[in-house]
């Protein structure tokens, strides 16, 4: 399968729509753990098999590093918002904070592939 890099950046672009909803009502759908999980996704599927095989060892690392602290940013919103405190939806994922960093690292990672 060959990897839709937009498709993928898309994907994880999204998450903050989702975040952003998710904050406004907790419900407990969301499992901080299973958020966290970098190979149930598109990305992450295909890192795991194709992209092992065709990235220079270097761009796999930076990728693969990338993801992960996109997905542990994204889990930990979540599990602020599991616990019951009130979170700033500005301070969890605005322009400064660490998850809207690892995004724009995770996709400018992933935009390195259509080189």
């Amino acid at each position: 399968m060959a990897l839709n890099v937009d498709a993928a950046i898309l994907g994880h672009s999204q998450w903050k729509s989702r975040l952003s909803v998710y904050l406004k009502n907790p419900d407990q759908s969301m499992n901080p753990a299973v958020v966290q999980k970098t190979d149930e996704c598109v990305l992450g599927t295909w890192l795991a098999t194709e992209g092992a095989r065709e990235l220079s060892n270097a761009d796999l690392t930076a990728l693969q590093t990338a993801h992960a602290v996109f997905h542990r940013e994204a889990s930990d919103v979540v599990r602020r918002a599991n616990s019951g405190l009130k979170v700033n939806e500005e301070v969890a994922i605005g322009a400064r904070s660490p998850f809207s960093h690892a995004t724009m690292q995770a996709s400018s990672a992933a935009a390195r592939l259509r080189k």
